[in-house]
């Protein structure tokens, strides 16, 4: 269904769920290089490899909730490091919901069994569709809150010419 309560056709349905995969597939690109450039090792990639997206997100949380215990270098002013927190954690319900669409199978224009595959019994439950064009917009929305934060962070992604200084100004 759209935003405007119009059900999607067969082909619009299929396009927009291509976009929610293309949109997903970034937010974990981005997260996985969030979490090597937090952990800070040239081994960082072997880490991060092949890691879920449920796993770089928990990774990337528990990296910046304890980074000063650690005493590892400043991730730099505490209201940017709790936006860049913000936005990890908004990848989470982004996930969740990219999840159920591209695994439900749809039964009709406003249905879709969803598999809760990590219950008991491989639990099938009917559920209303997810607004699929909005699901599509949220995650572009978190891309790019993941990464306008990411670069206020010191030391996570750095812009062309930008210091540890310039970080600490924003």
């Amino acid at each position: 269904m759209t935003a405007s309560d119009q059900p999607l056709t067969h082909d619009e349905r299929l396009m927009v769920l291509g976009r929610i995969a293309q949109s997903a597939a970034l937010m974990e690109t981005i997260l996985r290089s969030l979490v090597a450039s937090l952990i800070g090792s040239p081994r960082a990639v072997i880490v991060v490899s092949g890691q879920s997206v449920s796993w770089l997100i928990e990774t990337a949380l528990a990296i910046v909730k304890h980074n000063d215990e650690a005493r590892a270098p400043t991730l730099g002013p505490p209201r940017h490091v709790a936006a860049f927190a913000t936005a990890i954690q908004r990848c989470k319900d982004a996930n969740k919901r990219r999840n159920d669409a591209l695994h439900g199978a749809w039964i009709d224009d406003d249905q879709q069994i969803v598999s809760k595959y990590r219950q008991p019994y491989m639990m099938m439950l009917l559920q209303p569709a997810v607004d699929l064009t909005r699901l599509s917009n949220d995650l572009d929305e978190v891309v790019m809150e993941l990464l306008d934060t990411s670069m206020k962070v010191t030391g996570v992604l750095w812009r062309p010419n930008q210091t540890a200084e310039d970080s600490a100004d924003q």
